[in-house]
């Protein structure tokens, strides 16, 4: 994925403009949970959605144009418009599209796994915040969710043998907190017997008053960078793919919500942040925008124009312009954590290839 990108960038840098790589869709804000580090939960507009009809008319003008990565995800919970995610997923799988769904995982009902595993989604994505039921129903606001993600995974693996798939992979998401830092351990090791292949830890954004309650002691980010070593070695033995170097520097977390620093530092020979040239977010508003974290109504609306106008358009050109020039903006401060990583390993590819 990221070698694509890279040379989709190199493309652009060379004057050759190319379509969205990556098209991120967020059909509603509405969640069924009352996670306590959600800043969505407090401040996002849960009122305003668009039609079925338009999100299925972006998903198919998305796969002519050459969008190659689906990613449908909050917002709030994706399944809370079950049908409709459904069939946004069918018709990239039937242009042979890579999809992924991020879910809380506690709407995962027997039909909708069926047909998840039948129409070959290639990722799913269950935020799981801690290995029991304290931990993570604690974190999440809402007793019983540990349990029912249990089952879903269970009902998941169980339809894959049945049909014969080995899709989709399945990824825990999980955001640091004092409450799980020191049970990364335990997480690999749920991973493994569960059948995920992957742990994917994100540094928690301090956007809530309880997450400001939640967040590491530098005594304890002391102690969790005394852990990577061990924790490495141990998702090596149970062959878990987990970002774990990424927090040698313990600034991710310290500095969780004040990356534009971060980004300054990190980016000094390009672009501080390579996401307007291959990425696309379509919101549940019908907003869209070249940044996952870019405010609702900043940018153009998809209910007036198509997806190639937009994409291709003044608004985005502009900020395209300004990224380059190294103008950041405010909301550069909580660039989610997973996607600061990944501009991170683009940068590499960047380097060394071109």
């Amino acid at each position: 994925m990221f070698n694509e990108i890279a040379n989709n960038l190199n493309l652009w840098f060379r004057g050759l403009k190319q379509p969205p790589y990556e098209l991120e869709v967020r059909v509603t804000n509405r969640c069924n949970l009352n996670c306590l580090f959600c800043g969505n939960r407090l401040y996002a507009d849960k009122s305003s959605e668009i039609d079925d009809l338009i999100f299925k008319r972006v998903i198919r003008e998305a796969c002519e144009m050459g969008v190659k990565y689906f990613h449908f995800c909050g917002g709030g919970e994706p399944l809370i418009r079950k049908s409709l995610v459904n069939s946004l997923i069918a018709i990239a799988k039937n242009y042979n599209r890579y999809v992924k769904l991020i879910t809380n995982g506690t709407l995962l009902d027997e039909k909708t796994i069926k047909n998840l595993v039948k129409i070959n989604l290639d990722e799913l994505t269950i935020s799981i915040d801690g290995p029991t039921a304290k931990v993570h129903d604690y974190l999440r606001g809402t007793k019983g969710s540990f349990n029912r993600i249990c089952q879903s995974v269970n009902r998941i693996n169980y339809y894959k043998k049945v049909y014969g798939k080995n899709k989709p992979k399945l990824i825990i998401a999980l955001v640091l907190t004092n409450k799980n830092f020191d049970k990364i351990d335990t997480m690999i090791k749920f991973a493994h017997y569960k059948g995920f292949s992957e742990v994917c830890i994100q540094p928690m954004i301090i956007v809530t008053p309880e997450a400001n309650l939640l967040k590491l002691s530098q005594v304890q980010q002391e102690e969790f960078k005394k852990m990577l070593p061990n924790l490495e070695r141990l998702a090596r033995k149970y062959k878990i793919k987990c970002n774990i170097q990424d927090f040698y520097n313990v600034q991710i977390i310290e500095k969780s919500s004040q990356k534009d620093e971060l980004i300054k530092k990190e980016n000094k020979n390009f672009p501080f942040c390579f996401y307007p040239w291959f990425y696309c977010g379509v919101f549940a508003d019908g907003t869209t925008a070249p940044c996952p974290d870019a405010p609702s109504g900043f940018f153009e609306n998809i209910q007036t124009k198509t997806l190639k106008e937009i994409w291709y358009g003044e608004k985005f050109k502009k900020f395209r312009k300004r990224i380059f020039k190294g103008q950041l903006f405010t909301w550069c401060k909580n660039c989610c954590g997973n996607k600061f990583f990944e501009n991170q390993e683009i940068k590499k590819i960047l380097s060394s290839n071109f």
